[in-house]
């Protein structure tokens, strides 16, 4: 099996937060504060309207003015909470999740 080069080429897979599909079926009730903030995160995302989220948009959502995000691994992300490459609400909020335990391992090996 050939490796990609993506999280797991920092730092070694047993460090690496669990896949968003293990949690998926929602284990914890969603916070409706947080909700609504990831619906307005989410609307304002979908620059086309389509009630999706894109691979190029995932790219204009993680650029700044100094970086642009590789269009390679917004597809990765994309692949990793949907099937269809248009990312709905709900896998948006899986995708931010796992965003979210990826910074917090980042940060907590950071600190050592």
């Amino acid at each position: 099996m050939r490796r990609s080069h993506h999280a797991s080429a920092f730092l070694p897979p047993h460090h690496l937060p669990s896949p968003p599909m293990d949690f998926v079926t929602g284990h914890r009730p969603p916070d409706p504060a947080r909700n609504a903030e990831l619906r307005a995160k989410f609307t304002q995302l979908d620059a086309d309207g389509s009630n999706s989220i894109e691979d190029t948009e995932l790219v204009m959502a993680f650029s700044t003015p100094d970086f642009e995000f590789p269009l390679s691994s917004a597809r990765m992300l994309s692949r990793l909470v949907s099937k269809d490459k248009h990312i709905t609400f709900e896998e948006f909020c899986v995708l931010d999740e796992f965003i979210e335990r990826c910074k917090a391992v980042f940060i907590q090996h950071d600190l050592n």
